[in-house]
């Protein structure tokens, strides 16, 4: 599994993953069942200079697992989704111990201090997710490519 930074170019992404979403998995990843308008006036306002948003892709290039970090007032808040099909494959976990109470669930994650290591770790797994994905979209090409071109391509 290669987790990729999301960055502005992946808007439409978002939004159809979210969408994509039933109403428990809605009210899990945002607390209660939010409409259709409401998540993509949502997914419109997310700050990518501000917020930090991580995806998993599969083979079929659909976002299956979303990770959005929203920093406001000197606190983070922590919201991930994953498609059911994709569960329990590690995707939403990232570590973290989850404490309910009141209704509501409260993650707890504990992020080590950086140093060279992780940085040059962090940057190797970033490069080697869009290489991942730029393989998977070209092979995606290739495919539509020699599909439309087959009918011509037939000797009578």
């Amino acid at each position: 599994m290669l987790v990729i930074q999301l960055t502005n170019a992946a808007r439409d992404s978002i939004a159809g993953h979210l969408l994509a979403l039933n109403a428990e998995d809605r009210r899990l990843r945002f607390g209660y069942g939010m409409a259709d308008e409401t998540i993509a006036n949502y997914v419109q306002r997310i700050d990518f200079n501000r917020d930090a948003l991580f995806g998993v892709y599969n083979a079929k290039l659909h976002l299956v697992g979303v990770c959005h970090v929203a920093q406001t007032a000197g606190v983070a808040e922590f919201g991930v989704s994953v498609y059911p099909g994709e569960r329990n494959r590690g995707i939403g976990s990232l570590g973290m111990r989850v404490v309910t109470g009141r209704g509501e669930a409260d993650g707890q994650l504990a992020l080590p201090a950086g140093d060279l290591d992780s940085l040059v770790d962090e940057g190797t797994q970033q490069s080697i997710a869009i290489y991942d994905y730029s393989i998977k979209a070209n092979i995606g090409s290739l495919q539509r490519f020699v599909r439309g071109a087959l009918p011509v391509l037939r000797l009578e």
